[in-house]
């Protein structure tokens, strides 16, 4: 423990052995007489603009790295891009890697004239899904930039800062405007908010390049403006993309099973997938198998125990972005530095990647791609037990001392929080992974709020008023805090029986987004839940006129942050329930929604709110209309994929082909999210597609869920499964039985205590019996079943239905 808490790791061998090892191991470039750091290489910054000093180009690679000629002498990560990797510079500087459709417009639409530049900042955003390409997009976009067009520009590294200082004192020296990238921009988001508003009252001339996953930025900019000038949503490939895909694989040897096919077989290979992600395109295409199976082969074909839970340790950080330390790794392994090469590197080459790091201080890992590592703890840490041991061995052994733990802590405390928390569904399981992160920060108010928060989401309002009371003794002031201490009086007041007290915990909550207002009133919380007392008040009120009265100062709340906040979704939300729960307008509701997605298209959410107020009103198409429209701005989404598909399914009138391309799509979600599955798998029973139904509820089985298996029995509209089945018995033991089902095509389960007889004797072989058709996890089952006589020469209706043409 001493050496650990120094950062030091005692290494089992002498000196001379020691540096003959490392001579060994050092590339041929690194013994070699080194060139004058102050002769700058030809192409560099340095050499197109002599007057920069030395000095500014250090300061600037502590944060940044300068794209320029010298990215074309890096060696191309070709083979760990092909398998799903990153690009990294290397590649895109030589040109490696197919073009995007948007990619002259967004070189374009950054370009501006020298004399012309009015020294206004430029921000813009590109956006899509985990594996769609964002970030070959904006590396190939800042390349082109500078190697083409002759542009200044800057990459921002790993735990880097965007040091607008430096950056202004580049555009000066070079008198050129500065392009900033920024990947994972989530992660930076206020930070570029606060550098945008800087830059814009210098006049600097700065534009910042974006890249994030869109449900990310959304989440992360919710609650403050971030001010974006353009976004580019990258959409499911076209034919010319997937042109240049395949010549690109075919020009690496990369096609899989797709060489020797003709190009009209390999363009239908991608166009069958062209709803899913690019990366899970590219590789189930060149693979020919699911790609989640082909993520949990690869880890399965791990040969070291040390290697495949190395694998998870990276996944469960990578898939919030984060990389994994060299040394957190060989702590939480338990194993020597020295070994982790032969025990977890060499075992998984290609599979843990290493990424650069900041300064050179230590070496970082992470799997190809954060898709894929959200796919490996989705389908290998199923179990909350697992999961909680992982991510309390994680927080255990982080090194708060070096600034990417300190930073990964962060991550997981605040921004993460909420998604790793939602990961378990034992409240003990929540409460004993919070209490780890506040032991190992016990003085940190915002761990302590997000804890609080935990605790009102489970309704323990005490425990929450004891995680609260000590982040406002350490932060008195801090908005956030006091807007989840509002909404703890909230919840006291529609818990207690006492009027007076209602009306005190109401008051308090009132005064505190009051203020909350007066100091943020660009922020929409302190109006989203102003609103919520009003209406919490107007439930008081036993006379229409006053309930009327708070009714509408929640209207006057919600309008006042529509005017002032320009992140209105959650307000439009509310104001579309309350139209809804209080005018009995729907209308109006439909014109709300309406408005709230021409602004967020993206807002699933929003858009399920839309979609539920439809089929309220049994309008199926416009319900339908508005989950296909979502596609369009967010191609990916497995909630909107699923709700389609089942909507189709219940339709019946639409083709299987197309149905099953929703249901498949849907499956790229969680393991543990039941429902599709389960959707899925009735929808091809209906069909008469038994076997690949069976294939279905047997992975839902594999999967060893837990409590979170469904036991409840589900019944769907599908084809001929609703309504009353008949069918001929055909096993039957004490506790169950078997109906056979569409001329012995397959059977179905039942058992004897969902027979519908006073005594079960009035079941038996043979005999035929109604009865009513549900799904659970392990397939079909047999419900409300009772004999009929009169049924006893009517054969088992068949429940298929011809596909329609739509």
């Amino acid at each position: 423990m001493h050496w650990e808490g120094k950062r030091t790791t005692l290494l089992d061998m002498r000196a001379i052995p020691f540096f003959e090892a490392l001579r060994e191991s050092l590339p041929e470039w690194s013994t070699k007489t080194p060139l004058d750091p102050s002769t700058p290489k030809p192409g560099s910054l340095n050499a197109r603009f002599p007057k920069i000093e030395a000095t500014l180009i250090q300061q600037l690679t502590e944060n940044f790295e300068i794209v320029d000629f010298s990215i074309r002498e890096q060696e191309d990560n070709a083979g760990e891009f092909f398998m799903g990797g990153l690009a990294n510079w290397g590649l895109v500087g030589q040109g490696i890697g197919a073009e995007r459709d948007v990619e002259d417009s967004i070189i374009a639409d950054s370009l501006r004239d020298v004399a012309l530049d009015d020294g206004r900042v430029d921000v813009s955003l590109i956006h899509a899904e985990a594996g769609s390409g964002k970030t070959t997009l904006l590396r190939r976009v800042a390349a082109s930039l500078s190697l083409e067009w002759d542009q200044v520009v800057l990459a921002l590294k790993p735990f880097g800062e965007i040091d607008l200082l430096s950056v202004e004192r580049l555009a000066g020296v070079t008198g050129r405007r500065v392009f900033v990238i920024v990947d994972d921009a989530a992660n930076y988001s206020r930070e570029i908010t606060e550098v945008a508003k800087a830059a814009n009252r210098a006049k600097s001339r700065v534009t910042l390049l974006l890249a994030e996953r869109t449900n990310e930025w959304r989440e992360a900019t919710y609650d403050f403006d971030v001010l974006v000038d353009r976004e580019y949503e990258l959409a499911p490939l076209s034919y010319k993309e997937i042109g240049r895909i395949l010549d690109e694989l075919e020009k690496h040897d990369a096609l899989g099973m797709l060489s020797g096919w003709d190009r009209a077989d390999q363009v239908a290979a991608f166009t069958q997938r062209a709803d899913k992600q690019l990366l899970v395109a590219l590789k189930e295409a060149t693979a020919g198998k699911r790609f989640d199976d082909i993520i949990t082969d690869e880890y399965e074909n791990i040969p070291t125990s040390e290697g495949q839970r190395a694998y998870l340790l990276v996944a469960s950080l990578h898939r919030f972005g984060i990389y994994t330390r060299a040394g957190l790794l060989h702590r939480c392994l338990d194993i020597p530095i020295s070994r982790l090469g032969d025990l977890v590197l060499e075992p998984t080459e290609k599979i843990i990647v290493s990424r650069t790091p900041l300064n050179g201080e230590d070496a970082y890992y992470a799997t190809r791609h954060p898709l894929i590592a959200e796919i490996l703890v989705d389908r290998k840490l199923v179990s909350d037990r697992r999961r909680l041991d992982f991510y309390s061995d994680i927080i255990q052994h982080l090194d708060l001392g070096y600034s990417s733990d300190a930073d990964a802590f962060r991550r997981l405390t605040r921004t993460n929080n909420r998604k790793i928390l939602r990961d378990f569904e034992s409240s003990s399981d929540r409460r004993d992974l919070m209490k780890q992160m506040i032991t190992r920060s016990p003085e940190d108010p915002i761990t302590l709020q997000h804890a609080a928060m935990m605790e009102l989401d489970q309704n323990d309002l005490g425990a929450a008023a004891s995680y609260l009371d000590g982040a406002l003794r350490l932060a008195p002031q801090n908005a956030a805090i006091l807007d989840t201490k509002g909404r703890w009086y909230i919840r006291m007041a529609q818990q207690t029986s006492n009027v007076l007290l209602k009306e005190e915990y109401l008051g308090f909550a009132e005064q505190i987004f009051r203020r909350n207002i007066q100091r943020t009133p660009t922020e929409p919380y302190g109006y989203l839940h102003l609103s919520e007392v009003y209406l919490a008040w107007s439930k008081l009120e036993q006379y229409s006129t006053e309930e009327l009265r708070y009714v509408s100062l929640a209207h006057q709340a919600l309008n006042e942050g529509l005017s002032s906040s320009p992140m209105s979704s959650m307000l439009l939300q509310k104001q579309a329930e309350l139209v809804q729960t209080f005018d009995k307008d729907n209308d109006k509701a439909r014109l709300i929604f309406q408005k709230l997605l021409e602004g967020r298209p993206g807002d699933t959410a929003s858009r399920l709110l839309a979609t539920r107020l439809e089929l309220r009103e049994r309008r199926y198409k416009e319900a339908l209309d508005i989950l296909v429209d979502g596609l369009a701005h967010d191609g990916t989404n497995p909630t909107l994929h699923y709700e389609i598909a089942h909507l189709m399914a219940t339709d019946g009138s639409y083709s299987f082909e197309r149905v099953k391309g929703h249901f498949e799509a849907a499956l790229l979600g969680s393991i543990r999210e039941i429902k599709p599955r389960l959707s899925y798998g009735a929808y091809l029973f209906s069909q008469g597609r038994y076997s690949e139904s069976t294939k279905v509820f047997d992975e839902i089985s594999a999967a060893d869920l837990g409590k979170r298996r469904l036991r409840n029995t589900m019944s769907f509209e599908y084809g001929g499964l609703s309504g009353k089945l008949t069918g001929k018995v055909i096993s039957l033991s004490h506790a169950s039985g078997r109906i056979d089902y569409d001329h012995g095509a397959t059977s179905i389960f039942f058992s004897m205590r969902d027979v519908k007889t006073k005594v079960n004797i009035d079941v038996q072989r043979d005999s035929m019996v109604i009865f009513e058709l549900r799904f659970n996890d392990r397939g079909p089952i047999a419900v409300a079943v009772e004999t009929s006589s009169h049924t006893r020469d009517i054969e088992t209706q068949i429940p298929l239905l011809l596909p329609g043409t739509i």
